[in-house]
């Protein structure tokens, strides 16, 4: 959940409402029952994997997905304890800006994390031999230089807030939005294509494990772009119900519901993660590899 500095002492004043502030406690609970334990099952499959690798009983690369999804959980978990303390800060003086400090550091890198994975599965499919290729190490660096962008990223963000108008950064924020949901959109577009019309160069026989792994990927990028819809309309709203011009009861209650929109975009890659690692009921088959 991105709470933006122009509007937080709105929700504050929301908060006095007693159904607004249910709503908004229930989307904070939400976090802990349902996002948290997908975090840790997360953070616990990745030591588990780093552990093996050291003693040398595994010797595969982390896929570039991974990679993204562990950094995701970081983010997530920063976003989740600046949610609970801007929440408190409405009882204890002094934490509601450092909730504040907290989520203007994960808001660009929860679009751009989203991004990076759309663009490997797009390139597994579509670019299968630059795809290979990235598995080296240059592609380990491209990742890893990417990564560190959007992590400096929110460090500027961070520190533009004490600089600039909130509305400024609302409006960055929002263009790194709109430039993800665009980039995912042709990510998937181009997938379904390939989909349609698969390469010559495909042997028969390992057609269906191919198509297979190709859909696979696709279902990936739509359920992430479906996601970040949601996580887009239910920003736009909150930011459209807490208006100080229209803020009245129903637009705080309104706009307290608007949240429950962003909660799939912070569960899709946790979800998504463990569906490769063969975690979920009914995975019988990994999908590492695109």
């Amino acid at each position: 959940m991105s709470v933006n500095s122009s509007t937080h002492h709105l929700t504050m004043d929301c908060l006095e409402s007693r159904t607004a502030s249910v709503i908004f406690t229930s989307v904070l609970m939400s976090y802990i029952l349902l996002l948290f334990p997908l975090l840790v099952c997360v953070f616990y499959l990745g030591l588990q994997r780093w552990r093996k690798q050291r003693s040398g009983s595994a010797v595969s690369l982390m896929s570039h997905s991974d990679f993204f999804t562990y950094n995701m959980a970081v983010l997530e978990v920063i976003s989740i304890l600046g949610s609970w303390l801007y929440r408190f800060g409405f009882y204890v003086d002094g934490l509601q800006q450092s909730g504040k400090t907290f989520l203007y550091v994960t808001s660009p890198a929860q679009n751009l994390f989203h991004l990076f994975t759309c663009v490997e599965r797009y390139l597994a499919v579509v670019h299968p031999i630059t795809y290979l290729g990235l598995k080296q190490a240059g592609g380990v660096k491209i990742r890893n230089i990417s990564t560190g962008c959007a992590w400096l990223l929110c460090l500027l963000n961070l520190c533009l807030s004490n600089f600039l108008s909130s509305s400024y950064l609302n409006l960055t924020n929002s263009c790194v939005m709109v430039f993800s949901l665009i980039a995912i959109s042709f990510c998937s577009l181009s997938v379904l294509r390939v989909l349609k019309h698969p390469g010559p160069g495909e042997v028969s026989r390992d057609r269906e494990r191919v198509d297979q792994s190709k859909q696979r990927a696709f279902y990936t990028i739509v359920a992430i772009m479906v996601a970040q819809l949601f996580r887009l309309v239910g920003i736009v709203v909150y930011s459209v119900m807490f208006d100080p011009s229209v803020l009245n009861d129903v637009n705080c209650v309104v706009g307290s519901l608007s949240i429950w929109l962003i909660v799939p975009g912070r569960l899709v890659l946790p979800l998504l993660f463990l569906q490769r690692a063969g975690k979920l009921p009914d995975c019988k088959h990994k999908t590492d590899s695109a």
